[in-house]
């Protein structure tokens, strides 16, 4: 997968839309009681570990997606954030056994920036330089190049830069049926524009990030043990330096990303006018990625 943008990376920008990063951890959060009658051990790393990969796709190495629709923020010293764009995006992920306990993870992923009318954007006037830019619309990704294990998310041949918090306890809230996680990532990624050949664009020679994640889901589908996988609905919201096409590298102040979406089991699934305007912009893009199983 290939883009003329310098700034894309072979994670979802947002949404995430799935699991991010080259470095990560998740902090620890404090044991909440189990509810009554729970059928697995909320307070056991490696069953943290299982639900998570539940509620992100699938224990049986199937493929899922994740489609989501948000905002990109910018805040800057002493002023009010500012929304700045839209975007809809798709995360394909897949999670098999690495033979050591934990789970090997691919990602693929593409993403679109729209106006608030909720039409795509080529160009636009960025409100902070007052210069018109041409917007990174990106897919990106592919292979097994992320682990999920009892610590959390990691990037294969990157754990230097990871936050290791050890054996991860994630933090569950129960109403009835309805079952809510969220866990915290802190990221860290050698940026793709180094200050050296991108002097305005880059904001140093690595891009820090944060990211809280919320889970919405069901408790009896999540303690099935039957069931390989739990429905989804994801929040995600995210605070990361400049995006390289804002050309403010040395500018103070960062962006916010917020968005929401559910997990899916088809792209059939996806909103028709989304896979429309995916295919005229890259055709074949749809059939490729319903191919995909992780190579």
């Amino acid at each position: 997968m290939t883009t003329d943008d310098p700034t894309r990376r072979d994670t979802f920008t947002g949404i995430g839309l799935g699991g991010i990063a080259i470095g990560l951890g998740a902090s620890p959060a404090l044991a909440r009681p189990a509810p009554p009658g729970a059928r697995v051990d909320y307070a056991d790393p490696e069953t943290n570990m299982r639900l998570l990969v539940k509620l992100l796709g699938s224990l049986d190495g199937s493929v899922t997606y994740y489609h989501a629709h948000g905002t990109m923020f910018g805040m800057r010293p002493a002023q009010h954030a500012r929304p700045l764009l839209n975007f809809e995006g798709c995360a394909a992920r897949i999670f098999r056994p690495d033979g050591e306990g934990g789970f090997l993870f691919g990602l693929r992923e593409w993403l679109l920036f729209k106006d608030p009318a909720g039409v795509v954007k080529e160009e636009w006037l960025n409100p902070y330089t007052l210069q018109t830019v041409k917007l990174p619309h990106f897919r990106g990704g592919g292979g097994m190049k992320h682990k999920w294990t009892v610590r959390g998310q990691e990037r294969i041949g990157h754990e230097d830069i990871t936050v290791n918090y050890g054996p991860q306890v994630y933090d569950w809230m129960f109403d009835g049926d309805r079952a809510v996680c969220a866990i915290d990532q802190f990221i860290a990624f050698p940026n793709p524009q180094q200050p050296d050949k991108f002097p305005v664009a880059s904001t140093g020679p690595v891009r820090w990030e944060m990211q809280v994640r919320s889970f919405t889901t069901s408790r009896a589908a999540l303690e099935d043990p039957a069931l390989a996988m739990a429905p989804s609905i994801e929040t995600w919201v995210m605070k990361n330096d400049w995006m390289g096409f804002m050309n403010m590298g040395q500018w103070s102040g960062h962006h916010m990303w917020r968005a929401t979406g559910r997990k899916l089991s088809s792209l059939d699934q996806l909103p028709q006018t989304f896979r429309d305007e995916t295919e005229a912009r890259w055709p074949g893009h749809m059939a490729e990625f319903a191919a995909w199983r992780g190579a």
